[in-house]
């Protein structure tokens, strides 16, 4: 449903970025090493990378750093907590995987295996849980892609800026690691404030370990007038109904053409069961609201 307020997974749901979709897709398949995507928030950046993933059926673990966005540090223990949750979520659904894990994991110290279900699941040793110890682990997540499944392996940073809050540790070293010693890792990190995502990544610093090293970068676009319009009609028709064209034509107006805010006014809309110059200023009220609260966090 493109009303969905949830990121997009599904190639059927996610409105245009053909052109970005095909790019990220030939970039991940390709093994590029490290790939940007940036944009404003609300530009669709997690949806275009969440389907290009599950469209071709790629391994990944996603971090979302949003998460964080209210907290002035992130500890080892918290990052390598959302880590390990991540992972399980990915060894979960590669029943592929199930055989072979323990093998893969089976020479690192700090990491032990529990099975539930039938299911191997990775448990962390507090004492150990680093994020060298997590950079091992990717290493090995590579080869298992490989091996199995002959695909790529992909590590996701979502507000990837969020994470320079980390103490204790600095994980552009380790990404530098991966970059130059990892074939089958690609890194892919999303932002939607691009100077502080630069600057965690040390992309235009000559000390950071990253800066000599390629990128591709994918920005996210806002829709123009005829797009954004084609995109609410296509949401109502979903819903089995229309609003009068006057009252879309406004909600054009005043969205800017960003389509995390259009999908917000459909979704309400939907919650409303209509949408009229009423319902409309209720929801307008609501998303000032909202970004207002997005703003005070940044």
């Amino acid at each position: 449903m493109l009303f969905d307020l949830n990121p997009k997974r599904r190639r059927e749901d996610l409105f245009d970025f053909d052109e970005e979709l095909a790019k990220l897709l030939r970039l991940i398949q390709e093994r590029e090493r490290l790939i940007v995507i940036s944009g404003f928030k609300r530009t669709g950046k997690t949806s275009l990378v969440l389907t290009s993933l599950h469209s071709a059926d790629i391994p990944y673990v996603y971090m979302n750093g949003e998460i964080f966005a209210t907290k002035k540090s992130i500890s080892k223990r918290e990052f390598a907590k959302m880590f390990e949750d991540s992972a399980n979520d990915l060894i979960l659904n590669r029943g592929k995987w199930h055989d072979k894990l323990e093998e893969f994991l089976s020479g690192l110290s700090g990491i032990s295996i529990e099975k539930r279900n039938g299911v191997p699941f990775i448990k962390f040793d507090p004492k150990w849980s680093t994020p060298i110890l997590i950079c091992c682990i990717v290493e090995k997540f590579g080869e298992l892609a490989e091996e199995v499944e002959g695909k790529p392996f992909v590590w996701v940073f979502d507000e990837a800026q969020e994470f320079r809050k980390l103490r204790g540790y600095s994980l552009k070293g380790i990404f530098a690691h991966l970059y130059d010693h990892d074939r089958n890792v690609v890194l892919i990190f999303i932002g939607s404030q691009k100077g502080f995502l630069y600057r965690f990544l040390g992309l235009n610093n000559p000390s950071s370990p990253l800066f000599p090293r390629p990128r591709v970068e994918i920005e996210t676009r806002k829709l123009t007038p005829k797009e954004s319009l084609e995109f609410l009609r296509k949401g109502f028709d979903q819903l089995g109904w229309m609003p009068d064209e006057e009252i879309l034509k406004e909600v054009v107006e005043k969205t800017g053409g960003f389509i995390g805010w259009l999908t917000y006014v459909g979704c309400k809309a939907k919650q409303y069961g209509r949408l009229d110059k009423e319902v409309f200023k209720k929801i307008l009220d609501e998303a000032v609201k909202q970004a207002s609260r997005e703003l005070e966090i940044i």
